[in-house]
């Protein structure tokens, strides 16, 4: 009797301990399980503050990168537009410079006739000149012709004493006088009709020489102005050209710089879709 209570008693010993050991077994298990789970929480609250903060610096980011993306553009829209007023200076300038040159090739036209008009000039000068050496002889040597004509008609016939002794030698030589003069005065009207012949060519030869001069010293006056306007269009030309050429180094710097600003758009647009693509992902 006592065995079975023994027994019994035992039993429900081990059944309370198997019972009281499950318990604890079952509590320290919760127990690791809810440590082991509050860790977890915890990284998982930090992973997740990670990410938000990451997203917050990623959406920045990409904000920036979006203004610089912007700011890039717009400068690319000014250098375009740089470039457009720089073509159109080059436009202007390149115009200009055809223009000068045209003007240059009229004043180089205009002073090849003024030079071909002064060495007719100078020819006709020359002409003149011995023209008037020859009409100034002529008029020299009729001048000496009158001269010696004037003293035979005044010698002609006279001044000898048998006329005056002989009636009939007198008439006779009163009458191959007469004759002598006659003779002697056409031949002196035809040499004063030369003489104002050639003193009248003289005058007009003087003042076709006179004109000649005035039109020479005109011709170099107006090739004096040619030359010196021609020197100041090659200084125009020189400086213009210097101008395209300032201006063409300054349009290649401007295409080289927006071919570079492209690239770094290029660059950036690739960055900013391979960051959303991340984010996204």
């Amino acid at each position: 009797m006592n065995n079975k209570k023994i027994t019994r008693y035992c039993f429900l010993i081990l059944v309370f301990s198997i019972i009281f050991c499950a318990f604890f077994y079952r509590f320290a298990i919760a127990e690791e399980l809810r440590s082991e789970n509050k860790i977890l929480f915890d990284l998982l609250d930090n992973m997740l503050r990670e990410i938000k903060v990451e997203l917050v610096l990623n959406l920045s980011a990409q904000e920036e990168l979006a203004q610089f993306k912007a700011r890039w553009e717009a400068e690319v829209v000014n250098i375009g537009k740089k470039l457009d007023e720089m073509q159109d200076e080059l436009k202007g300038s390149l115009g200009l410079l055809s223009e000068i040159s045209q003007r240059r090739l009229a004043l180089q036209s205009q002073q090849r006739q003024l030079l071909i008009r002064l060495k007719e000039l100078n020819t006709q000068e020359f002409i003149l000149k011995r023209h008037n050496k020859t009409l100034n002889d002529y008029l020299k040597i009729t001048e000496g012709h009158l001269s010696r004509l004037k003293q035979e008609l005044g010698k002609a016939g006279y001044g000898k004493q048998g006329f005056l002794e002989d009636p009939k030698q007198l008439a006779q030589g009163l009458s191959e006088a007469t004759r002598q003069t006659q003779h002697l005065s056409k031949k002196y009207q035809a040499l004063k009709a030369d003489y104002d012949k050639f003193s009248g060519e003289l005058t007009a030869s003087g003042a076709e020489y006179s004109n000649i001069m005035k039109q020479k010293q005109k011709i170099n006056s107006q090739l004096k102005e040619k030359q010196g306007a021609i020197e100041d269009i090659n200084l125009k030309l020189n400086a213009t050209e210097g101008l395209i050429q300032k201006q063409v180094q300054s349009i290649n710097s401007i295409e080289e710089k927006d071919k570079k600003l492209n690239e770094y758009l290029k660059s950036y647009q690739e960055s900013i879709d391979r960051f959303i693509l991340q984010s996204q992902e």
